[in-house]
């Protein structure tokens, strides 16, 4: 059966999910939606649609590709870790970790977000709506 079972290795950058639309589980065990901390995890990665990501996996699988990485320029970062791992550590701290005693609401990448208007470009319409379903 080795010859008969392909295998297909998919690494998704950020794709229209639950935490991608600002929702998340609390301690408590009950669902909250919070997109300002979803604008500081994401930033301003540009987040690819559900659809988009679920054809590129079903065609790479059908043609029996080994690895699919969706979107494709998030191979780049991979790159990066591998052949240079402080300088991609560096700049996740520069844009991710706030100083002590600050919230990381107040992290450099939601700033950048909100000042240069970039959410309506890298995020899709259907994360961007601030009236999302409680479930």
């Amino acid at each position: 059966m080795g010859g008969d079972i392909g295998i297909t290795i998919v690494t998704p950058g950020f794709i229209e999910s639950e935490m991608t639309k600002g929702r998340y589980l609390t301690k408590e065990g009950e669902m909250e939606v919070d997109q300002e901390i979803r604008d500081v995890l994401v930033g301003f990665i540009p987040v690819g649609y559900t659809e988009e990501c679920a054809k590129a996996i079903l065609n790479s699988a059908c043609r029996g590709d080994r690895y699919l990485t969706m979107p494709s320029w998030f191979r780049v970062l991979y790159l990066w870790r591998v052949l240079c791992p402080e300088v991609l550590e560096w700049c996740y701290r520069l844009l991710y970790v706030t100083g002590p005693g600050a919230s990381q609401r107040d992290a450099p990448s939601k700033m950048i977000l909100h000042l240069t208007g970039a959410k309506n470009l890298l995020y899709s319409s259907s994360i961007q709506s601030s009236h999302l379903n409680q479930v």
